[in-house]
């Protein structure tokens, strides 16, 4: 499994730092777009099989997560990476008879990162024994392509169906991005519009809808040895002006490569932006209780005792109703 190249930062100034879904894929094997990538972790960890010798285990498990990286899925098989959810799988013969068409019987099972499970998966492998107990290559890597489908296909249907909650229903008046190299900014502000359309906010440019205004700003740095650092800031206020937060996205990326077609960049860019301007909105519409002073509240309660009538003799104050 290649190395980690980049790491992507993402925090909002309102102190809390969000993570990002997945990274754009560079080519098979290998992710590299530093505007994405997950903060300080990966969507998915693959642990070592049990079942299996210990060197058997690894392979099958560096199989599988890098079967998920060519399917934009981040996954490592570090031990003491942080991830959004775990991959556990237990291996066991299939002593049905002769004539079972599986050698091994593979049971995943993935949690999150509470350990609750999120789904389950149960594989069959095919082949000679003498493959498996020698790790056929061949067998490796079908163990990999073929268990990285079902989880990849969680994951994405998992992301679709919960889309930051403070976002739906807000009226969003969206400005172009601007400092952007070459065709960014206009592939950017096309990017950040459909994520947004995407988990059900309402875009606008009414302002009579218009609850936030969202203003991207891109800044890159002249080359130093071949790189370049970009600043990627989203920042959202309110329609007058009053700016509510910003959540920000930077890395060290090659020089000038980003100086042409953004292409499915932007779009990675910006579906990793979702979950910090959705965390800014909802410390922004959080209602805030102010607890009165304990002096009014007294003269409250004080106020709403029913006075004292005079009486008028031999007549009795009517019956309470």
């Amino acid at each position: 499994m290649p190395s980690r190249i980049f790491l992507f930062f993402m925090c909002f100034s309102l102190a809390a730092c969000g993570s990002a879904p997945r990274p754009f894929k560079s080519k098979a094997g290998d992710w590299t777009n530093p505007l994405a990538e997950p903060v300080g972790g990966y969507d998915i960890r693959v642990e070592p099989v049990d079942g299996p010798a210990k060197p058997m285990a690894l392979l099958l498990s560096r199989s599988v997560a890098a079967a998920l990286a060519a399917k934009d899925v981040p996954a490592t098989v570090e031990g003491t990476a942080k991830s959004r959810f775990v991959l556990r799988g237990k291996a066991e013969p299939n002593w049905d008879g002769p004539r079972a068409s599986y050698i091994i019987v593979i049971r995943w099972v993935l949690s999150d990162a509470k350990g609750n499970t999120v789904g389950d998966y149960t594989q069959g492998v095919r082949g000679e024994w003498f493959e498996w107990e020698n790790g056929d290559p061949k067998i490796i890597r079908a163990v990999g392509q073929e268990a990285a489908q079902p989880f990849a296909e969680m994951i994405r249907k998992k992301e679709e169906v919960l889309p930051p909650a403070e976002l739906r229903g807000s009226g969003l008046l969206v400005k172009d991005v601007t400092g952007a190299p070459g065709d960014g900014g206009r592939a950017l502000t096309a990017a950040i519009k459909e994520s947004l359309t995407l988990t059900d906010v309402s875009v606008t440019e009414d302002p009579r809808q218009v609850d936030y205004v969202l203003q991207g700003v891109v800044d890159v740095s002249a080359p130093v040895k071949g790189k370049q650092w970009v600043k990627v800031t989203w920042t959202v206020s309110t329609l007058a002006g009053a700016k509510v937060g910003a959540a920000t996205q930077e890395n060290r990326v090659a020089a000038g490569s980003l100086n042409g077609a953004w292409g499915k960049i932007a779009s990675q860019v910006a579906s990793a932006a979702i979950g910090g301007i959705g965390d800014i909105l909802a410390r922004a519409n959080k209602p805030r209780v102010k607890e009165a002073p304990k002096e009014r509240d007294e003269t409250r309660k004080k106020s709403t005792r029913p006075p004292r009538l005079k009486q008028i003799p031999g007549k009795a104050p009517p019956p309470p109703i």
